[in-house]
């Protein structure tokens, strides 16, 4: 058999040539042209390619979805394309939706955090350029040669990015899907940009009155339709159609030299917006899926409890905008807002919070309850059983929490702390808040990271700060949400404390991403690919092999560590703590104001 040498590309003018090249026994090279993939659709035919490193996989980039949203379309409900593509190139990355800046200058705020060395993680991580509106595209990964027969099982991810900032083609599905054929279990990967920060997710009444909020969750929705109308074309079968979403990417780390060393890869971190996503859309329309699909993965986060648009929320920030742009006094400041110049608007938009600034969470931007898409928060829902009934997983770390505290190192006192809380929870009574830091109290040994005595207490409410957040934005809220499946539904819960030894910030955020995205080889990924493959396939994680993967009916967990999964563990940590919580969410509860 010959052994493949190079991929060649040739390229001449305006037109590509792709020659698959291997070697013979005898040491002659024979090349081949490999064909680049065309699809034909109802408005136009779409020209992929193989990829470069492994030429069973054909990729789609920058497939339009919806009719691009500029012009008098800025701040309305996605539609479906209107216009003919024609013959359209779908080899090369298109543009991603306008993204917000990260933050400001923190440099003197990082610093504590690693030994006072001048470093700042906002110099190694930036969004994707400014981006620009006409952006709703969405990205294609399948093994080569499929028909319109194929009916593969599609595997829909909606990438992190905090509802601020991201790109479909951020992180690579060529692992995963390369995965899927090796098990014989072969998959199409499909993601989609969608709008993000104020162009998706602007709050306000006025906002509500139009019916134009939560844009960006819509922008998601219509590329699910779009996969129900056009998946079958590149051999998807629209029946079977798995949801998945998380939230960072990172590099596993044991040392100082490692994290210091490897910065850039460790703050490419992409807070919530993922896996949030996922869990509104079990919430979205009381529940009604119309087929989109039939299983979702929540990675690191589930819906948080939100506002009304009809009562404000989201307010503070829609007025800060149409002050910077100069709509403020106009009769009608959305349609304002809809035709101001673009960089204005985006510059007024940097001018807000970003991921990294001080105390950001919760964000100025992200889903509310606008009486349509959302009816309801997520817990009157859940308790009322308006939400949709299909297999589920839902994962977290075990250290969820730290790194939404790492930009709030300037509070150091739990009086600072306790300032700090009434502000961000600020329908809690002040015996509320007493009773919180009573729970969650500031003895380093029982703070987050959890398990790791007086060390990473780098201030005296740090780790105190980080239970916190972990508990009351994720631990929480995914107790509160199997709970409530389990009973109607098969669900599947998982802790992941592979990178507890991580200096500082432990299995932080989303940590479990390199794994399950596949960037790093080892048990944890293959565990973890076989499983979400399997689900795909099966509506069932469990893979010959692997430990088995008992469902949440009787409340437990399966623990992931650095060598895979080892079994399973009740889920009843902290349980007075987040009892007490749950008991309250009405009152105690993160909102944007």
């Amino acid at each position: 058999m010959g052994k493949k040498i190079a991929t060649v590309l040739v390229m001449g003018g305006a037109l590509m040539a792709c020659w698959y090249c291997s070697k013979s026994p005898t040491d002659s090279v024979n090349c081949t042209p490999i064909s680049e993939p065309v699809v034909v659709l109802d408005y136009g035919s779409f020209r992929g390619r193989r990829s470069h490193l492994h030429h069973d996989i054909e990729r789609f980039f920058g497939i339009p979805y919806a009719e691009p949203p500029v012009g008098d379309r800025r701040f309305t409900n996605p539609i479906p394309p209107l216009r003919n593509y024609g013959e359209h190139d779908a080899r090369k990355h298109a543009p991603v939706c306008p993204q917000q800046s990260l933050g400001g200058d923190t440099v003197s705020k990082y610093k504590d955090w690693f030994n006072n060395l001048n470093l700042n993680p906002l110099e190694f991580f930036k969004p994707f350029g400014s981006g620009q509106e006409d952006c709703l595209t969405l990205d294609i990964a399948r093994p080569a040669g499929l028909n319109e027969n194929s009916k593969l099982p599609v595997m829909y991810f909606i990438y992190p990015g905090g509802f601020n900032y991201g790109a479909s083609w951020q992180l690579s599905p060529v692992p995963m899907v390369k995965k899927s054929i090796d098990m014989g279990l072969p998959v199409i990967w499909v993601s989609a940009n969608h709008r993000m920060n104020a162009f998706g997710f602007l709050g306000g009444r006025e906002v509500g009155e139009a019916g134009v909020g939560n844009l960006g969750l819509k922008d998601q929705r219509l590329s699910m339709e779009w996969i129900q109308k056009h998946i079958s074309k590149f051999g998807g079968d629209p029946e079977k159609v798995m949801i998945y979403g998380e939230s960072c990417r990172s590099r596993s780390l044991d040392s100082k030299e490692g994290l210091i060393n490897n910065l850039s890869i460790l703050w490419n971190i992409q807070f919530l917006a993922g896996a949030i996503s996922i869990s509104h859309h079990l919430l979205a329309y009381n529940g009604n899926l119309n087929g989109l699909f039939r299983a979702a993965i929540c990675q690191s986060g589930t819906a948080l409890p939100a506002g009304k648009l009809s009562e404000g929320a989201g307010q503070k920030g829609f007025d800060f905008l149409v002050d910077k742009v100069g709509c403020k006094d106009s009769k009608d400041r959305l349609d304002c807002l809809r035709h101001a110049d673009l960089k204005k608007l985006q510059d007024a938009i940097n001018d807000l919070p970003g991921t990294f600034s001080f105390g950001a969470f919760p964000f100025t931007f992200g889903p509310s309850v606008d009486g349509e898409f959302i009816t309801e928060s997520m817990q009157l829902a859940l308790a009322a059983g308006r939400f949709a009934k299909i297999p589920l997983i839902s994962t977290n770390m075990k250290d969820e929490g730290t790194v939404l505290t790492i930009s709030s190192s300037s509070i150091k006192t739990e009086d600072q702390l306790r300032e700090t809380l009434q502000q961000k929870v600020p329908k809690a009574s002040p015996e509320m808040i007493e009773k919180i830091l009573q729970l969650w109290p500031s003895d380093p040994k029982l703070g987050s990271p959890f398990g790791t005595g007086d060390k990473n207490a780098v201030t005296p409410v740090y780790k105190q700060y980080s239970a916190i957040l972990g508990d009351l934005a994720f631990q929480g809220l995914r107790r509160l949400f199997l709970r409530t499946t389990a009973n109607v539904m098969p669900s599947w819960s998982l802790l992941d404390r592979a990178e507890e030894n991580f200096p500082i910030i432990g299995a932080f955020h989303a940590s479990d991403l390199p794994a399950v995205i596949g960037i790093i080889p080892g048990k944890r990924t293959d565990d973890y690919q076989a499983r979400w493959i399997s689900f795909a396939y099966n509506l069932d994680p469990n893979y010959e092999g692997l430990p088995r993967w008992e469902k949440y009916n009787n409340r437990q967990s399966l623990v992931m560590t650095k060598d895979g999964s080892i079994g399973m563990e009740p889920d009843n940590f902290r349980e007075e703590e987040i009892e007490y919580y749950l008991q309250n969410l009405d009152k105690i509860n993160f909102v944007s104001p």
